[in-house]
């Protein structure tokens, strides 16, 4: 009975394997969406450039990037500033139990400050989507400051 057990698992294992050579093997032609992908890719990596932008000049909101449009450029970080107690951290959005098409200004008004705890008085202002946390990037910038 033992024997049956593993020969068992050993044949689940093979399966795996087997499945796993298949798909390395893929034809070229079930790739097709992979130019798409790469537009979708160009197309949100330039939304969130252009909105970035705006919002360091302070221009009025014309749009908002998707959840989704900043995890596949891997913009992962919203960094937000709490009125109250006028900090600024980040929000990672891999995090986040939300759907992937809503604004990422629809995160403002569910933002709850972790410092100060102030959320109705003393809404969170959105500040930019990024690449990098708040913390990884004021330790790039001290490397930098202490090398020249």
């Amino acid at each position: 009975m033992r024997n049956n057990q593993v020969q068992r698992l050993a044949g689940g294992a093979s399966a795996m394997n087997r499945r796993k050579i298949e798909d390395q093997r893929r034809p070229p032609a079930e790739d097709a969406a992979k130019p798409a992908d790469r537009l979708a890719l160009e197309e949100a990596a330039r939304v969130i450039a252009v909105w970035n932008d705006r919002q360091a000049r302070h221009l009025p909101m014309l749009f908002a990037p998707t959840i989704g449009a900043a995890l596949i450029t891997r913009h992962h970080f919203l960094w937000v500033h709490c009125r109250g107690c006028r900090t600024v951290r980040d929000i990672d959005l891999r995090m986040l139990d939300c759907d992937r098409d809503s604004a990422v200004t629809g995160l403002s008004s569910e933002l709850l400050c972790g410092a100060c705890g102030s959320k109705a008085t003393f809404p969170q202002e959105l500040l930019r989507l990024s690449k990098t946390s708040v913390v990884e990037d004021v330790r790039r910038a001290n490397t930098r400051r202490t090398s020249e």
